[in-house]
């Protein structure tokens, strides 16, 4: 889908610092496996994945990988990026 850069808070195994991630995005439909007897009203559930990579990581440091799961509809890398958003205030908010 694209880049974005985030600003990644200070935790007890990372420095902060700011960091370039490029983002995928797809669409899953999941459903009950066929060996399980489904309910006649039953519809499969439709979920994004949002897979975050780091694309640069400074000598020493861990690979920042996050792979964020949405029912919310993502029709745009802005959409996508806005999730993102959500995801690195997590720390803040946890706090």
């Amino acid at each position: 889908m694209g880049q974005i850069t985030v600003k990644l808070s200070e935790t007890r195994k990372r420095k902060p610092r700011v960091a370039k991630l490029n983002i995928y995005s797809e669409k899953i439909d999941i459903a009950l496996p066929d060996k399980i007897k489904k309910p006649k009203d039953y519809q499969p559930v439709e979920i994004t994945a949002i897979l975050c990579t780091e694309v640069k990581v400074p000598k020493g440091a861990g690979r920042i990988e996050w792979l964020l799961i949405t029912d919310l509809p993502i029709l745009s890398f802005e959409d996508a990026c806005e999730k993102i958003q959500w995801y690195t205030c997590l720390w803040q908010i946890e706090i």
